[in-house]
């Protein structure tokens, strides 16, 4: 249990890291302090359905992974957005929206981020079979 906690503890901090950095990048310098703890989550997310499904495609995995990140940004966009109005992102000039906090596009970049980010997690993994710990790691849930 302890490792668990370790682990998703672990996954926040990179995705909280990580997510902003692209933010960073994509939006020319220009990212909101809230998107460290959106971040945080996503990764979390992204791994536990990747662990989760493991015996399932990849891109499976990647289309889960990339409606439970948009689920989870439609979700912290209402509150973040609408009821604690702090107007972080705003997706209502685009099509195919919902309220304006998730839309069809983005939804579309998250499942690629998605699938990258197994991909890495893969090859980790697979370097810590190899070289660190010889034997199967279980996930518990």
């Amino acid at each position: 249990m302890l490792k668990k906690i370790l682990f998703q503890f672990v996954l926040f901090f990179i995705g909280s890291i990580g997510y902003p950095c692209i933010e960073l990048a994509y939006r020319a310098g220009n990212c909101h302090w809230v998107m460290t703890i959106i971040g945080g989550i996503a990764l979390i997310i992204v791994i536990d359905v990747n662990l989760l499904l493991r015996n399932k495609n990849i891109f499976f995995r990647t289309f889960i992974a990339g409606i439970g990140i948009t689920l989870m940004e439609f979700v912290s966009g209402m509150i973040i957005n609408k009821w604690l109005k702090m107007k972080v992102w705003d997706y209502s000039y685009l099509d195919y929206n919902l309220e304006g906090q998730i839309c069809l596009e983005f939804s579309c970049y998250w499942m690629l981020i998605c699938f990258c980010v197994i991909i890495v997690f893969e090859f980790i993994y697979w370097l810590y079979k190899k070289y660190i710990h010889n034997k199967k790691i279980v996930h518990t849930s």
